[in-house]
């Protein structure tokens, strides 16, 4: 990536070591949601590594053969860019959802951190979160991947708090029950009162809706 941001020679990419590091260290905690089964009503995976080559890519996706899986380092950041801007969410969407906690039991991961200043000599603005051309995070995803990083660390588009993190894992693209390093854990969304409660003050509410209302002619 070029200092501009808008491509350029690898040459003018920062050598790995000048890059700015976020480590995810043994015991750390990271989130994100999911619907609890399949199309197929089979309990759903909750490793899953989006492409480029995918019809809907995420922002730091890398070509395939490899691929991207998005978390969050809190509950309420996986909530935030799961809804987004949808503010009344049914009660029915909630109960169909999962928050899967994946605590890391190996050896320690290095991030790129995009949280930081120096991130800037990569070409990092806040389009680089917020935008929505993907081409250039991922043209950069796929360049730190290549110099050995495990993903990368960014601000959450959708918490204007700007507290919650997107982090953001490489692998093998597809979907996988299990990641060698990582324990999932996986609870239903509707009986995290506490992840709910804070959804609150983002302005989020959970209500039932009247699918069936029974009518009559006038």
């Amino acid at each position: 990536m070029s200092q501009s941001g808008r491509g350029g020679a690898a040459s003018t990419t920062p050598a790995a070591s000048a890059i700015p590091r976020y480590t995810v260290s043994t015991g750390a905690h990271l989130y994100r949601i999911t619907r609890r089964y399949d199309g197929s009503g089979e309990p759903r995976n909750p490793w899953f590594f989006s492409s480029t080559d995918d019809a809907t890519p995420g922002r730091f996706d890398l070509p395939a053969p490899r691929g991207t899986c998005y978390f969050a380092d809190r509950r309420v950041g996986a909530f935030v860019e799961v809804f987004r801007r949808t503010r009344v969410v049914a009660r029915v969407d909630i109960a169909a959802r999962q928050l899967v906690v994946a605590t890391r039991i190996g050896d320690s991961v290095r991030l790129a951190n995009l949280r930081s200043a120096s991130a800037a000599r990569l070409g990092v603005t806040l389009d680089t979160f917020g935008g929505d051309d993907y081409a250039e995070p991922q043209q950069l995803a796929s360049e730190l991947a290549s110099r050995g990083f495990a993903g990368v660390r960014s601000p959450s588009r959708h918490d204007p708090t700007t507290r919650s993190n997107t982090v953001a894992l490489f692998g093998r693209a597809g979907t996988a029950r299990s990641q060698r390093g990582w324990r999932v854990r996986r609870k239903a969304v509707d009986t995290e009162g506490a992840l709910l409660e804070d959804a609150r003050a983002y302005g989020y509410a959970v209500l039932d809706v009247p699918y069936d209302v029974p009518t009559r002619q006038p």
